[in-house]
């Protein structure tokens, strides 16, 4: 059993290689390439094109990962079939549920790698390559983010309004941070410095700036330097450097503390996008398992399915899984469906008609 379990094993990773070389390529000759071409014409150094190329990579890869899981499986039991060698192995006693062990396990194999890619190397090439792209532009930023917005809440009310014009994650450093207090919504005092300085938890260190008493009770306060002044910010340095990334740009702990943060600023009823894309993490990858349960009855073909005939067949299916998983995700995020749901429908609708398919397979 284990000889006809390396078999089919050497049969799938053939096509699978091919699948990922063949959707890449496609996937990057779309708007990637035109807009890496497009920087060639303007001038840019060519290292810096292929550097940006191969930081564009990884997010890709991700994606093309289950795809080429549903073509491994079309063309190599397509192949295993047309040859009659299915036929041969049901006659030996070997039955189709047996046949797809090797599958599954092919399936789980390629949804962890698909985690991993996406959880540890795909947010950290979005991040770099945009930052490239800003470098490439003229626009030099060796900083996180820009413009940040830290609300201050006491209670329910909001107490108080941090503001920062970039923050660097590497030096703990917020720069030219402006912070207002505020007392039953009328402002009570404002702050300004050079920069803060994290120290440890929630407190910082405002160097170099000044500050004046203002509302009603403050007319006349005369404007104050200072050189040191400690503030508290609610938000961790963990989540100012989550502050106004993308949910595409956050690995899954960050997705976590972003809901959390949100939830107890009370703003919950922008949760369901950071949500759906937590979700999303798992749900994408087990659509490796879903295209195999799928790709294994549709290979069972009394003639060989050939690498064309395999791979129009896969953009038909990856065209149609994605456009519901596109659609229940939007409705995830604006909160009309659950985010689980959202993010798993796609899957569960392709594990019924999968297994609908299974059982109406030649046996």
């Amino acid at each position: 059993m284990k000889l006809a379990y390396r078999y089919i094993f050497r049969e799938l990773l053939g096509p699978m290689v091919f699948g990922v070389a063949a959707f890449v390529t496609i996937l990057v000759a779309g708007r990637p390439l035109q807009d890496i071409m497009k920087l060639a014409f303007q001038g840019v150094e060519p290292a810096l094109l292929v550097r940006l190329f191969l930081l564009l990579l990884p997010p890709i890869v991700v994606m093309t990962l289950p795809m080429s899981m549903l073509l491994a499986t079309l063309m190599g039991f397509g192949r295993l079939s047309g040859d009659s060698e299915t036929v041969a192995m049901y006659a030996g006693g070997v039955s189709l549920y047996r046949l797809a062990i090797p599958v599954v396990v092919l399936a789980l194999a390629v949804m962890a790698l698909t985690i991993a890619v996406n959880e540890k190397v795909a947010p950290w090439s979005i991040d770099q390559s945009d930052r490239l792209r800003d470098q490439i532009e003229g626009q030099v930023s060796q900083q996180t983010h820009v413009a940040l917005k830290l609300p201050q809440y006491a209670g329910n009310q909001v107490s108080g309004m941090v503001l920062a014009d970039v923050f660097t994650p590497r030096t703990g450093i917020l720069e030219n941070v402006t912070a207002h207090e505020y007392r039953n919504g009328v402002p009570t005092r404002v702050l300004w410095a050079k920069k803060a300085v994290h120290k440890t938890d929630n407190h910082w260190k405002l160097i170099d700036g000044w500050y004046q008493n203002v509302g009603p009770n403050a007319k006349g306060s005369p404007l104050a330097e200072f050189a040191e002044w400690d503030l508290t910010i609610q938000q961790s340095a963990a989540e100012i450097e989550a502050e106004g990334k993308k949910p595409a740009e956050m690995s899954m702990a960050q997705l976590i503390r972003k809901i959390a943060s949100l939830n107890r600023d009370g703003r919950g009823a922008e949760t369901p996008e950071y949500e759906v894309a937590w979700w999303n993490r798992l749900a994408m990858p087990f659509a490796s398992v879903v295209f195999a349960l799928v790709g294994l009855p549709l290979g069972l073909r009394p003639h060989r399915t050939s690498g064309g005939l395999g791979l129009g067949l896969s953009i038909v299916i990856i065209f149609l899984y994605w456009v519901v998983w596109y659609y229940t995700g939007n409705l995830g995020a604006k909160g009309v469906v659950p985010p689980f749901v959202a993010s798993w429908f796609a899957n569960f609708l392709g594990i019924g008609i999968g297994t609908a398919l299974l059982v109406r397979a030649p046996k």
